[in-house]
C-alpha cells in the first residue's frame, strides 16, 4: 500500500490539485511497453513466449531475495515504501521513504497566501492537505507514475526452451518494468539416417541441437511402391504375388483364389484378374496357417471369402480390404481370421470405393473354436465411401478408438459389440441409425461423439457404462457432438422430479430414458426431436401432460415415428406451442 501511494504521489499533477507540483516524468520520454503491474500478468506474458514453469516457479525466478512481501511487508527486498508526509520548515512538501531518502516537491502556496502545512493519507487512501488557515481539502487518490526509467539488465539469458528476461527500474518511484525474451527454440542439424525407409517399411532419423544438444527422433514414412509396366521401381515388386493358385469356376466365369502355390511373398497382393477373367473368389483354407504372411491386400473384385480362409496367420500385422460387393459372411462361425494377429494384432485399412463392410468380417464369437481375432487398428482411405458396417464386423476387437469417415449411414447390430478394450467412438457427421448392441458391452467407453442426423438408436446398453461422460441439462443426461452436446437424451440424473424439460436441441430420445419416473406428472419437448425410442416412458404411470413446442401436425410425425412401444403419449394432454 505505501509503495502505491508513494507511485500515485509523486505524479501528481497540477491539474490534480490546482498547484505547482512538479511531477516525476521526462519531457518528450514515452513507455513503449505494456506496464505490468502484477505478477499474474508477467506470468502470462512469460507463457505466451514459452516459459514453461509453474506460476510458483516463476514466483521464485523473479521474485526479491526476501519474497514478495520482504520483511516489512514491501515488494521484495528492493521495496520502497512512504514513511512519512511533511512540510519542512522552508514550507516544502517532504516525502520520507522507508529507505531514508527524503523527496522534496517544493512551496505549494496558493494564490491569496495561504499556505500547506500538512500532508497526509486518509483511510481511503486518498490525500488530504491541512491549510495555514485550518481549513482542510480531500483531493482524492493520485495517479500512477509516469516512470523514469534506467538501462535494462537481462537477468536470464533466453536459451532453447525457456523464455530469457530482464528489468529496469524507475528511478523515481522503483517500480520494476519486465522485458521478455522468447525461448529461441532448438536448432536441429539435417539429421542421421539410422534406418532408410522402404516401399512397406517406415525408416527413422534422429536430429542432435547446435545449442543444447538436444535430440529428437523422426519416423520417415514408407516410401511406398512406384510401379511402372507392372513393376516396382524402387524395390522390383510386381503389382500383385506371383505363382498363386486357382481354380475356375464351374460357369467359366471367374477364378477361385485356392492357395499360395510356389508364391513366397510375406506381404501378399491379391490380383483383381487371372488370364484376363475376375477373381472373384478366396477359398476355404486358402491362406490357413501361413505363419509368413505379415501383409494382405483383398482385391476390389472379390464378392466371396471362405471360410478359415485366413485363420491362424499369427505373423499378419495388416489388411487392406478394397472389396467393393463381398458378400456378408456367414453368420454360424465364418472364422475368415480367426486365430490370427497373434499378440500384436492386426491394423485394418479399408479401401476408398468399399460401400459395405461385410457381416462377421472379423467376428470370432460365433465360431465353435474360440480363438480371438486381434483387429488393434481401423482407417479408411482418403475420400472413402463406405456407408455400412455389417453385422458383427469388428465384434469382440482389441480396438481402443474408432473414427468413422462422415460417409457412415448405418452401424450394424453388434458391429463392435464386447470391444472392452473401446474408449473414444467418433461416429462421423453422417450416421442416421445404430443399431441394437452395435457397442454392447464395451465397459471401458468413454466418450462417444453422435452427429446431429441420427434418426435411429436402437439398444445398446453402453450408455450405462460408469465411464462414460455425459452433458447435464436440468435433470437429464445427454450425449452429443462438439457442436450439439445434447443430441441424444440418453437419461435421467435423478428419477425423482415431477417434471422434466428437454434441450432445445435434442433430437432423440433413447430407449428408457424416463423409464420407472413414476413421480413424472409433466415434460416439455421441443419439435427438434425426431424420434422417441421404444419404452422412454417405461411405468411413467403419472406423466399426464406434455408441452409440446411444435404444431399439432408435427405431434404426430413424431408419434408415427416412434412407433408402438411408448402408449403413454398417446393418453397424455398435450398443450402445443404453435397453434
Amino acid at each position: 500500500m505505501k509503495r502505491k501511494l508513494l507511485i500515485a504521489l509523486l505524479s501528481l499533477t497540477v491539474a490534480a490539485c490546482g498547484f505547482g507540483l512538479v511531477a516525476c516524468d521526462k519531457e518528450g520520454e514515452k513507455n513503449s511497453n505494456v506496464e505490468i503491474t502484477n505478477i499474474n500478468q508477467a506470468y502470462n506474458v512469460a507463457t505466451e513466449l514459452g516459459y514453461g514453469g509453474t506460476l510458483d516457479e516463476f514466483i521464485i525466478a523473479i521474485k526479491g531475495e526476501k519474497g514478495d512481501k520482504g520483511d516489512k511487508g514491501e515488494d521484495g527486498i528492493d521495496g520502497v515504501g512512504v514513511e512519512n508526509i511533511i512540510v519542512d520548515a522552508d514550507g516544502e512538501i517532504v516525502i520520507v521513504l522507508t529507505n531514508g531518502d527524503e523527496c522534496h516537491l517544493g512551496k505549494i502556496n496558493s494564490a491569496d497566501g495561504r499556505g500547506i502545512i500538512k500532508a497526509e493519507f486518509n483511510a481511503n487512501g486518498e490525500v488530504v492537505f491541512t491549510y495555514s488557515d485550518g481549513t482542510s481539502e480531500n483531493i482524492g487518490k493520485i495517479p500512477d507514475c509516469a516512470h523514469i526509467y534506467g538501462e535494462w539488465t537481462t537477468i536470464e539469458e533466453a536459451t532453447c526452451t525457456s523464455i530469457g528476461y530482464g528489468i529496469r527500474v524507475c528511478s523515481a518511484c522503483g517500480y520494476k518494468d519486465y522485458e521478455f525474451t522468447r525461448a529461441k527454440g532448438h536448432y536441429f542439424d539435417r539429421g542421421i539416417t539410422l534406418k532408410e525407409a522402404t516401399c512397406t517399411e517406415d525408416g527413422y532419423k534422429q536430429y542432435i541441437c547446435y545449442d543444447c544438444n538436444a535430440v529428437k527422433a523422426e519416423t520417415v514414412p514408407a516410401i511406398g511402391h512406384s510401379f511402372e509396366n507392372g513393376t516396382c521401381a524402387n524395390c522390383g515388386r510386381k503389382t500383385y504375388s506371383e505363382g498363386l493358385e486357382f481354380t475356375l469356376s464351374a460357369d467359366g466365369t471367374y477364378y477361385i483364389l485356392e492357395g499360395m502355390g510356389t508364391c513366397t511373398d510375406v506381404d501378399l497382393i491379391i490380383p483383381e484378374t487371372y488370364n484376363n477373367l475376375p477373381v472373384a473368389e478366396i477359398g476355404e483354407l486358402a491362406y490357413n496357417k501361413r505363419l509368413n504372411i505379415k501383409s494382405v491386400t483383398i482385391p476390389r473384385n472379390i464378392t466371396s471369402i471362405g471360410r478359415f480362409a485366413f485363420s491362424d496367420c499369427t505373423r499378419l500385422e495388416k489388411v487392406y480390404f478394397n472389396a467393393e460387393n463381398c458378400a456378408d459372411l456367414a453368420s454360424w462361425g465364418s472364422d475368415a481370421f480367426i486365430g490370427s494377429g497373434g499378440e500384436h494384432g492386426i491394423s485394418v485399412v479399408i479401401g476408398k470405393y468399399v460401400q459395405r463392410i461385410p457381416a462377421h468380417l472379423f467376428d470370432w464369437s460365433a465360431s465353435s473354436v474360440s480363438r480371438l481375432v486381434n483387429v488393434v487398428s481401423l482407417t479408411f482411405e482418403a475420400d472413402s465411401v463406405l456407408k455400412t458396417i455389417g453385422e458383427s464386423a469388428f465384434a469382440v476387437s482389441g480396438l481402443i478408438e474408432v473414427n468413422l469417415p462422415d460417409s457412415v449411414e448405418l452401424i450394424g447390430k453388434d458391429a463392435f459389440r464386447q470391444s472392452e478394450r473401446l474408449k473414444t467412438v467418433n461416429l462421423g457427421n453422417g450416421v442416421t441409425s445404430v443399431e441394437a448392441g452395435a457397442f454392447d458391452s464395451c465397459g471401458n467407453l468413454e466418450n462417444i461423439s453422435i452427429p446431429d442426423s441420427i434418426t435411429r438408436f436402437e439398444f445398446n446398453n453402453f450408455v450405462y457404462n460408469e465411464n462414460l461422460k455425459f452433458n447435464e441439462y436440468k435433470n437429464c443426461l445427454y450425449l452429443g457432438n462438439e457442436q450439439n452436446p445434447y443430441t441424444v437424451l440418453v437419461d435421467v440424473a435423478t428419477e425423482e422430479e415431477t417434471s422434466y424439460e428437454i434441450h432445445g436441441d435434442t433430437k432423440l430420445v433413447y430407449n428408457g430414458a424416463f423409464a420407472w419416473c413414476r413421480k413424472l406428472e409433466s415434460i416439455t419437448i421441443p419439435k427438434t426431436v425426431t424420434e422417441i425410442e421404444n419404452y422412454a416412458f417405461y411405468e411413467c404411470e403419472n406423466l399426464k401432460t406434455v408441452y409440446f413446442t411444435g404444431t399439432r401436425g408435427e405431434w404426430e410425425v413424431l408419434l408415427y415415428n416412434s412407433g408402438t412401444n411408448n402408449p403413454v403419449l398417446k393418453t397424455v394432454t398435450v398443450h402445443f406451442g404453435e397453434e
